[in-house]
């Protein structure tokens, strides 16, 4: 059954068309299931996420999904900011930094590979301060990385904050992944 149906005959598209449909790839393509469609009109979907999962829930889901590939190191945070907490899964080589008034807390990521060999998926809670950063990277940047001699980039646009960590402390011989976010002040 072909992918591209008319209105009329449309049923549901599985998992697999929505696949073959879209440039991303499950876990990232987060629909299950297209159950309406009328093309550039109207679509109706179930998806298997939503902010009311826990985030050692969606790890676990993406470990599956990621059995049959490499794998992948994940790191997965959820910032509440009215109850000042940022909670925090993480697998393989991720790090990340809470910057609050200019002090930094690392946040855990235990060992492994997402998709293989994983031994174990943990929720940690941390304090998340009104105005704090988070810095999230992959160890292609260097653990050694600081903010000293930058006076006052913290309070900087978040993605001038990435890019100067990535130009001055990726280690050249990897892949780098580099992600800062803000909350509100």
């Amino acid at each position: 059954m072909s992918a591209r149906r008319s209105a009329e005959q449309f049923t549901a598209l599985s998992v697999d068309e929505i696949a073959r449909l879209l440039p991303h790839r499950y876990p990232f393509a987060l629909l299950d299931r297209v159950t309406a469609l009328v093309p550039g009109v109207r679509a109706e979907a179930i998806k298997n996420v939503s902010a009311a999962d826990p985030i050692t829930s969606i790890v676990e889901r993406m470990h599956e999904a990621l059995r049959p590939t490499r794998g992948a190191a994940v790191g997965l945070a959820e910032i509440d900011p009215g109850r000042g907490r940022l909670a925090f899964a993480g697998v393989g080589n991720i790090a990340g930094s809470i910057v609050a008034d200019s002090t930094f807390r690392s946040v855990v990521s235990h060992h492994g590979t997402l998709g293989h060999d994983v031994r174990k998926i943990q929720e940690f809670s941390y304090p998340w301060p009104r105005g704090a950063v988070l810095v999230m990277h992959s160890d292609g940047l260097t653990s050694k990385w600081g903010l000293e001699a930058y006076p006052g980039l913290i309070q900087r646009d978040p993605a001038l904050v990435a890019a100067v960590l990535y130009r001055d402390f990726q280690r050249g011989n990897d892949d780098t992944t580099v992600v800062v976010v803000r909350g509100a002040a």
